[in-house]
């Protein structure tokens, strides 16, 4: 009998399986990731295994199957999440307003030629700004 791939008791092996559920992968890519066939891993996860005694693939079995359940459980509640979100429409907008200051000058409008004001009787104060930033959530409602 050939040499097995992996310690199929050793408690990374389930790790590492949980972990690659945890990213996303599918079965065939999980399978690919531990070096082996599709068919296999599939027969290993229902506990059907021919390598394996009945058992073996009770035990196993069945602990390769928890472990792709709880892995998955964590991108689907961040997909269930993005999907919400998206399926809402909602969006944040950020918005900033600058506010000058300003003030009389002291040719009261009467200069049209007022180097400071150009004949409107107002200054512009930069150097006394205000700024007002907000943050909005628009959500979109479907019909």
């Amino acid at each position: 009998m050939a040499k097995p791939k992996h310690d199929y008791d050793n408690e990374y092996f389930y790790k590492r399986i949980e972990g690659l559920a945890m990213n996303g992968y599918t079965d065939e890519e999980i399978a690919n990731e531990l070096n082996l066939s599709a068919d296999v891993f599939g027969a290993m996860k229902n506990g059907n295994y021919q390598g394996w005694n009945d058992e073996e693939n009770k035990r196993r079995g069945s602990e390769v199957y928890r472990v792709l359940a709880h892995g998955r459980t964590k991108i689907v509640a961040l997909l269930r999440g993005a999907y919400i979100k998206g399926a809402f429409g909602g969006k944040k907008t950020k918005s900033k307003v600058v506010k000058f200051v300003q003030d009389k000058c002291e040719c009261m409008g009467q200069d049209k030629k007022c180097p400071y004001c150009g004949g409107t009787g107002w200054i512009t104060l930069t150097d006394k700004a205000v700024v007002q930033e907000s943050e909005i959530l628009t959500i979109k409602m479907q019909d």
